[in-house]
């Protein structure tokens, strides 16, 4: 295996050199070894023959030497530090000669398959697929990914169904699935948020601080909270106990409420805090989000939205004042589509989901999807965390950890560095490995991180 490459007899043929030690590999069921394997048998033939192969390029070393004496080894370390999707196909479709990969397959029909014939008609792409199956990668889980539960994601999934609706074939029952799904990733990501902004804002106990805040509320306030808001805020607090004791699960318009109470919540300790401890929590929020909400204002985003809304059995935009001045444009535009949702999710309305209302279900349906897709993009720089996929915790100095994470935006591993001190103290981060959770960072200068989130994602 590794590192026998320099012992190799000589060959006189690239054939002989992949047929030599094939028995022994074809037991073999660790990816990068059967890896490892491959490339040293082309290197330690081109060595021989006195030619020299684009690998040490490709993997930044200085010259084959290590992948002649440890070359899985290296393989492990590259696919540590770059993370690329494309690996190992990029090695083998770059790296590998064509001679290469189709002696190699010569000898995987003659061996494994009893066809001597085996992989003459085949095409590149073919020949490519045939040697990353044999090798394994993907069923052994070891390709690089990036995360799949943040708003990045949801954008690409919303985007796809956006585009299924233009089919001219698409049917009724596909139009409503769509917008279901919409609805359930919408949901997916609104829970996010509630469980990134209370846990920063409250703590670990989140939801036990915002019942105890409901109660609060109402006996420091209940003569200047009008009927309606009064009824409000204890039905959200009993959501929220029912919650906590397993009896009650939360939906979209219900996290459209607690995160607008827990919005409020936050603007007020910011601006006029009625104690210490909530003195702490506006001044801990402003310092590390540097705002005074959860959600942009009606100074900064408008005090109307433009949203659809169901007229007849069509569905129009329309501008939608907002009557609350606390209410962030962000969670009017959620609270507009939320009547929608029944018209597709449960089909409600039994004249609009009408066969012969098959254009207005799919024009509605498309005007869903497009205030979804607009409003995810614009909160996606100043609302949402960055999920991010970790991949390593290494203590590399006696007071910094370095981090490795893969984040939303691409497959590639980034890299930070935090004082141990800066690190959360109410998460253990090991267990957060191979894990996707919220990476919020700030104030980072030559490589080093000071202010710094990391909790998982809920």
């Amino acid at each position: 295996m590794s590192g026998d490459s320099r012992t190799l007899p000589e060959f006189d043929s690239l054939y002989a050199a992949l047929k030599y030690g094939f028995d022994e590999i074809q037991q073999e069921t660790d990816p990068f070894r059967r890896l490892a394997w491959l490339i040293e048998r082309q290197e330690g033939y081109f060595q021989q023959t006195g030619r020299h192969s684009r690998l040490s390029d490709i993997l930044g070393l200085p010259s084959s030497g290590p992948l002649l004496r440890d070359c899985e080894k290296v393989l492990r370390d590259y696919h540590e530090l770059k993370c690329k999707p494309n690996f190992p196909r990029r090695l083998i479709q770059v790296g590998l000669t064509s001679a290469t990969r189709r002696e190699f397959l010569a000898v995987l029909g003659e061996v494994e398959r009893d066809d001597p014939e085996f992989g003459i008609d085949l095409e590149d792409e073919q020949i490519l697929d045939e040697i990353e199956y044999w090798m394994g990668f993907e069923t052994a889980r070891l390709t690089a990914r990036p995360p799949m539960s943040g708003v990045v994601a949801a954008l690409d999934t919303l985007r796809h169904a956006r585009n299924k609706l233009d089919d001219p074939n698409v049917t009724r029952g596909d139009i409503l699935g769509q917008v279901t799904d919409a609805f359930v990733q919408a949901e997916t990501l609104l829970r996010q948020l509630f469980a990134f902004y209370g846990r920063e804002f409250y703590g670990g106990e989140y939801v036990n601080a915002m019942v105890s805040q409901y109660e609060y509320e109402k006996e420091r306030n209940i003569s200047s909270i009008d009927t309606e808001v009064r009824q409000q805020m204890s039905s959200e607090s009993g959501w929220l106990q029912a919650y906590l004791r397993g009896k009650w699960q939360l939906d979209f318009g219900n996290y459209c409420r607690l995160l607008h109470r827990l919005d409020y919540w936050v603007w007020q300790a910011i601006k006029s805090p009625r104690d210490d401890a909530e003195s702490e929590r506006g001044i801990r929020f402003k310092e590390i989000f540097d705002r005074d909400r959860l959600f942009p204002g009606q100074q900064k985003a408008g005090r109307s939205v433009y949203v659809p809304v169901k007229e007849g059995n069509s569905i129009l935009l329309k501008d939608v004042p907002i009557s609350d001045e606390f209410t962030s444009p962000f969670i009017a535009t959620l609270q507009n589509l939320n009547p929608l949702r029944s018209l597709y999710v449960h089909e409600d309305d039994p004249d609009f989901v009408l066969p012969s209302n098959l254009p207005n279900i799919r024009d509605g349906a498309r005007k869903i999807l497009d205030t979804f897709v607009e409003l995810w993009s614009e909160a996606q720089e100043t609302i949402f965390p960055p999920v991010v996929l970790v991949r390593r915790l290494i203590q590399i100095e006696p007071d910094v950890v370095r981090i490795d994470y893969v984040p939303e935006t691409s497959s590639s591993l980034n890299c930070i560095r935090v004082a141990t001190a800066d690190l959360p103290s109410e998460v253990d981060m090991t267990q957060l490995l191979g894990q996707e959770a919220f990476l919020y960072v700030r104030n980072g200068q030559g490589g080093m991180v000071s202010v710094l989130l990391l909790y998982p994602v809920e």
